[in-house]
């Protein structure tokens, strides 16, 4: 074969550009499908049951709801309010900022959107020390949820009415997977600096 009568039949020059145009048209592409849960509506009351029934408590959205996907997919609301389950007249908790992490698979659907993450961001626990032993049969026995990361918080620690201390500077970690489940709390207790890791390793 004569390569070089093959090779007079294509102008490389013309078709320089197609990588250029491809990789754009993918990027677009990709664009686009992030963006696409952003024309959705969120029912705050679905959201309510898919947070709530995750941590098996009662809780209420107030603020409002919207769907970014920097920096990745995920559904961000504000003020939301945590029931306590020893007591439903009190509230456990108050969460100024809450985002749920959301897969990338799926987002043109939000029917069948995988809720991977709970984010929570400046809020107030508030644990009751005459209750603890109710709190640590809920841990123990009803608490199931996605892996939950609290930030910028504080716990405070009452009895009854009275407070007593609180944990500023929280950062908190918690992970359940199969076989283990594992929390992770730091922050400033008493003018100290504090860490707690506990770990529960499951069995049959």
């Amino acid at each position: 074969y004569s390569f070089s009568r093959i090779y007079k039949y294509f102008d490389l020059k013309r078709y320089k550009s197609v990588p250029v145009y491809f990789a754009s048209f993918v990027v677009l592409t990709f664009f686009v499908y992030l963006n696409i849960p952003m024309f959705f509506k969120y029912d705050k009351s679905k959201l309510e049951e898919i947070v709530c029934k995750e941590l098996n408590v009662e809780c209420s959205i107030r603020g409002k709801t919207r769907y970014t996907f920097y920096p990745s997919p995920r559904i961000k609301f504000d003020d939301f309010i945590i029931k306590d389950f020893t007591d439903k007249d009190k509230i456990l908790g108050e969460i100024k900022n809450v985002s749920i992490k959301i897969s990338f698979y799926n987002l043109h659907n939000k029917n069948k959107f995988n809720y991977t993450k709970i984010l929570l961001k400046n809020g107030k626990i508030y644990l009751n020390l005459a209750r603890l032993k109710e709190y640590k049969s809920f841990s123990e026995k009803k608490f199931k949820s996605k892996p939950i990361n609290f930030t910028n918080g504080e716990i405070g620690f009452f009895d009854e009415k009275k407070e007593i201390a609180t944990i500023k500077n929280v950062g908190f970690n918690f992970n359940l997977k199969k076989n283990i489940d594992k929390a992770i709390l730091k922050g400033d207790f008493l003018g100290d600096k504090i860490y707690i890791s506990l770990q529960n390793n499951k069995k049959k």
